[in-house]
């Protein structure tokens, strides 16, 4: 099993409805039948955690530092972005996967 932590920016889209996933622009992406599974997998499978006390700068855009920081306190694998600022770091302190690659990794895992 993989521990991630989803940003925002990923995650809060695919939350708003099922309808959001299946927009033209991210359907690509994400097919029709793949929305609902995706939305009801995160819901079944989501921890909350507490915000991080030490922000330690790591990339281009503070407001991004976040993300490593609560990663680290929540001991995740990885980090699910599209941001470029967090998937352009040559060796983060630990692993941003696009969303892309996160499904698909999902689905290789059977």
């Amino acid at each position: 099993m993989i521990n991630v932590l989803l940003d925002t920016d990923v995650l809060i889209p695919g939350l708003i409805s099922s309808r959001t996933l299946g927009h033209a622009r991210l359907e690509r992406h994400v097919s029709p039948p793949n929305t609902d599974w995706l939305v009801a997998w995160i819901a079944r499978v989501a921890v909350v955690h507490p915000d991080p006390i030490v922000i330690e700068p790591v990339t281009r855009d503070p407001d991004d530092d976040y993300l490593f920081a609560l990663g680290r306190d929540a001991h995740v694998d990885a980090i699910v972005s599209g941001d470029a600022d967090l998937t352009e770091i040559d060796a983060p302190p630990i692993v941003v996967m696009t969303p892309r690659a996160f499904l698909d990794f999902l689905h290789s895992q059977g």
